[in-house]
């Protein structure tokens, strides 16, 4: 039996705060390392890919969760552990794809619904690091229905220039990851920098304080050294 998480707070936690009943105060639980589920994860793409076909936005945002949750090193790689029989045109869409997930999943309601033609003009687009453009553009607009939200995301790449249609590599934007480090508790940090901005990100609980304190304490200290 597995154990159940929701946001990082043990299932059994919530039912039992949620119902007093003691039988959940406890739960029976396999605790499993996060690299090592690549196999499951690999299976249930391929259940997916025979009873519905995926879009490649479906196919990214796998990728991104299986690399985000340590299952894979980095999204290049869980592409290519989850689809090793697509050929290197279709990982690359997906890897493209990929990148739009991550950017801007969190602003757009109908992105199963981009087509792939759209799709790369947006990758190369953010590739370029016009992320804010097309996330002020998609959340000001306000759209209700796939073709407005499509008309939105023409509108921002039509004003960025014809030199997105332009072929280009796969990969992360500009912005990606300087290093990535994971520590033995399963959990991930991250450092981007981008233009005079860095960002730090950490994966894999939440911090509660004094942790997050110490922690905002030593980069004040360190920031002030230089």
């Amino acid at each position: 039996m597995l154990a159940l998480f929701i946001q990082d707070i043990p299932l059994c936690y919530c039912l039992n705060e949620a119902t007093g009943d003691a039988k959940w105060s406890t739960i029976k639980a396999i605790v499993r390392a996060p690299e090592a589920l690549g196999g499951p994860f690999v299976a249930m793409v391929e259940e997916n890919e025979i009873r519905a076909q995926l879009s490649h936005y479906e196919r990214g945002r796998i990728a991104v969760i299986a690399a985000q949750q340590g299952v894979f090193t980095n999204t290049e790689a869980a592409v290519n552990a989850l689809f090793p029989v697509a050929s290197k045109a279709k990982r690359s869409k997906i890897r493209s794809f990929a990148v739009i997930f991550e950017e801007l999943g969190d602003v757009l309601h109908f992105a199963d619904l981009i087509t792939e033609k759209l799709g790369l003009r947006i990758a190369n687009a953010l590739r370029e690091g016009h992320e804010e453009h097309l996330r002020d553009i998609v959340i000001n607009g306000l759209a209700d229905t796939p073709d407005q939200e499509v008309a939105l995301l023409n509108k921002a790449l039509d004003a960025l220039g014809p030199a997105l249609d332009a072929p280009r590599r796969s990969g992360r934007p500009r912005k990606q990851a300087d290093s990535v480090t994971r520590s033995g508790n399963g959990m991930a940090m991250s450092a981007a920098r981008k233009g005079r901005v860095t960002t730090i990100r950490i994966e894999g609980r939440a911090l509660e304080n004094p942790a997050l304190e110490t922690l905002w304490a030593q980069i004040e200290r360190l920031l002030a050294e230089e």
